[in-house]
């Protein structure tokens, strides 16, 4: 057989520029966009401070201490007509925006040097917010005594061969100018501009804020939306010497695990579930689903189980092996190390979920009256407050004597009686049963 003669054409495998500038951005909301910008001065941050927020949850200091001291901001502004995102968290130097800041996608040899334990993943966070906010960027930082300033024009860009970039300059800083970073949009894109006039896309935006970056606020870091300053908050657990919590800490192929569960206070009145960080970051916020194991050897998510409490933290120093989304706000199920967390948060929220079971067991309401006493009786505590030894939820009984206890007798007509017997629904049931039925109902329903 006689072979072809090679040819001598070059197959081009160069991406589209409008795929970056208009197909990339539809894959994700405003807001996430948003904090996308947050997580590089957030980045910045971890680098610069070298902080580690799940020291938090490891360390018997508090947590707070020095917390009032951090220069660290980030704020957030924009109109009808315009955004900005500002920082003072350490900036970016000249090499860092010359190797890989501007880069779509981030260099295989920096997803460990580059971000440690940060929050930059995939290299494209960065450039799809500005896609989807606007055409007219312009980004001024300032670190290790420099300032530069670097000007991308979306539809000038677009038209170019070029896919490199300029500086506009690159100067001495001024004299006591903090190191961070200044991004401004303008040119909004159709629709950004009234999204960013209500209310309720503001209020939104610093929900999301809250939620995902409440363990750096709690480390001193200060954020504001429009002139508004986010305060951290997070769901605390219920402790006492007769009801204790889960702490639990694992390691899997290079990826720190803990696992921290119980009881939300009994006048928590909002269905908890998981809490799932990464580096720091939550990216599950309260999750109910058979994503974090509910209706998968776990119960299905009831109103019973409304005051279970979990957190799970994963933490390496290789961002890419985290079992986050590229969005961030959400778990890839499939990853081998979150299977393997997945299967620990099973173990450790059954007892949790037995005893809440028993509490409201919906037939025989009198069987949770002592699941309530322990749960009334515990005290509230925050996340970075508990005891720091790993321990298993446990119920500690007390002797039937350390409780006060009356007896009650009455007497009413058999007919009654059997009426009521009837309607619980237990043939056997003793009078004195049904007394002590009778009186629990009471209690729960109308107490």
């Amino acid at each position: 057989m006689e072979l072809q003669e090679k040819p001598n054409e070059t197959i081009q495998t160069m991406p589209s520029k409008s795929f970056f500038i208009d197909v990339l951005p539809r894959d994700i909301g405003l807001a996430d966009c948003i904090l996308d910008l947050v997580d590089n001065a957030i980045d910045s941050f971890v680098r610069h401070s070298n902080i580690d927020v799940m020291n938090i949850l490891l360390e018997n200091s508090p947590s707070r201490v020095g917390a009032e001291n951090s220069t660290a901001s980030i704020i957030i502004s924009f109109s009808e007509s315009s955004f900005s995102i500002k920082d003072t968290c350490g900036g970016i130097t000249i090499q860092e925006a010359k190797d890989y800041v501007f880069k779509f996608g981030l260099p295989e040899e920096k997803t460990k040097t580059y971000s440690g334990r940060g929050l930059s993943v995939f290299g494209i966070g960065m450039k799809r917010a500005f896609f989807k906010i606007g055409r007219l960027i312009k980004l001024i930082s300032v670190a290790e005594g420099k300032e530069f300033q670097v000007t991308l024009d979306v539809n000038q860009w677009r038209k170019s061969a070029e896919w490199d970039l300029k500086f506009d300059y690159i100067k001495e800083a001024e004299k006591g100018s903090p190191a961070g970073t200044f991004v401004s949009i303008e040119t909004l894109n159709d629709g950004i501009g009234a999204r960013f006039q209500l209310e309720h896309f503001k209020n939104q935006l610093i929900n999301r804020i809250r939620s995902a970056y409440t363990l750096f606020l709690m480390k001193g870091i200060k954020i504001e939306v429009n002139g508004e300053e986010i305060r951290s908050i997070l769901p605390k657990i219920s402790m006492s010497e007769e009801l204790s919590f889960v702490r639990k800490t694992l390691k899997f192929d290079g990826v720190d695990i803990l696992i921290v569960a119980g009881l939300t206070p009994p006048d928590d009145k909002i269905p908890r579930g998981w809490y799932v960080f990464c580096n720091g970051r939550m990216v599950l916020e309260g999750d109910k689903t058979d994503l974090t194991g509910w209706g998968d050897n776990m119960p299905l998510f009831h109103s019973k189980y409304n005051h279970f409490l979990g957190y799970v933290y994963f933490r390496s120093d290789d961002v890419t092996i985290l079992p986050w989304t590229t969005t961030k706000y959400g778990i890839e199920k499939e990853s081998v190390v979150y299977q393997f967390a997945l299967q620990e948060m099973q173990i450790q929220a059954k007892p949790i979920t037995n005893f809440l079971g028993k509490k409201y067991p919906g037939d025989i309401l009198a069987e949770g009256i002592f699941e309530k006493k322990i749960h009334e009786s515990a005290k509230a505590i925050p996340l970075d407050e508990l005891p720091k030894q790993e321990t298993v939820f446990v119920i500690h009984k007390k002797p039937r004597g350390e409780y006060k206890v009356i007896n009650i007798a009455y007497k009413k007509p058999r007919d009654l009686f059997e009426k009521v017997k009837n309607c619980i629904g237990r043939a056997g049931i003793s009078a004195k049963e049904v007394g002590e039925y009778t009186f629990d109902y009471f209690v729960n329903k109308e107490c």
